[in-house]
């Protein structure tokens, strides 16, 4: 079976590896698990990204099922990629964090988020597709008043958080089709992200087009992750 999402692709023939700008806005079409921070810290021109905002797979058949769409042929353990974007997350320090997740992992993903961004998170209880029953995590300073997300779906809390928590730059590690970077954008916050998928990505690129941003390839990134240490 085919994924295309739709027409994006034909527009923008995304390459593995690549980077590609719009605006104030770059991307970079690669597996994160071949990457570390300090490619992308290169990539992105940045030490520090105020807000992370991801909705990684939630789950081993998920993380699977991603990688099929995507044509590819590989194994990616689950809960070593939850690591790695935690991990990777961390070293850009940003003052909020929000990961979307199951119901089933909860306890797994909470360890995560406390072993990795330092910070026992406030847990939501949102929706998807209006219908289903997901989470969301936040994670940030103690001290730090936290929005009230409670039963919103998830095309909307991203937008939410954000007008809430004013950051002034947003990562998405799993960006899919763009809803971290298309909230970002209606608040006029540059966004700095990863995806797996050249065919969402496209989606996302197309979006930045019809609102007069120009994207554009500009070079590679090394496919090769480095240790990044515990």
């Amino acid at each position: 079976m085919d994924y295309l999402y739709g027409d994006s692709w034909e527009k923008f023939p995304i390459k593995d590896n690549e980077v590609w700008k719009a605006g104030p806005n770059i991307m970079v079409c690669a597996d994160l698990m071949d990457l570390d921070a300090s490619n992308l810290k290169h990539v992105f021109g940045r030490d520090q990204i105020d807000m992370l905002y991801s909705d990684p797979p939630w789950n081993q058949g998920n993380i699977s099922t991603f990688i099929t769409k995507a044509k590819l042929e590989k194994k990616i353990d689950y809960w070593a990629f939850i690591d790695h974007l935690t991990k990777t997350a961390k070293a850009f320090r940003p003052r909020f964090s929000y990961l979307e997740g199951g119901l089933k992992q909860r306890a797994q993903l909470v360890e995560a988020i406390n072993k990795n961004l330092s910070a026992p998170p406030h847990i939501y209880q949102i929706r998807y597709y209006n219908r289903h029953k997901c989470l969301l995590y936040r994670a940030s300073t103690p001290d730090s008043p936290s929005p009230n997300l409670t039963g919103l779906d998830d095309t909307k809390t991203p937008f939410a958080a954000m007008e809430f928590d004013q950051p002034k730059s947003a990562l998405d590690l799993c960006m899919g089709r763009g809803g971290t970077a298309r909230a970002a954008h209606q608040l006029g916050i540059p966004c700095f992200g990863v995806e797996l998928n050249k065919r969402r990505l496209a989606n996302l690129l197309d979006f930045y087009a019809q609102n007069g941003l120009e994207p554009r390839p500009i070079g590679r990134v090394c496919g090769e992750k480095k240790d990044q240490g515990a």
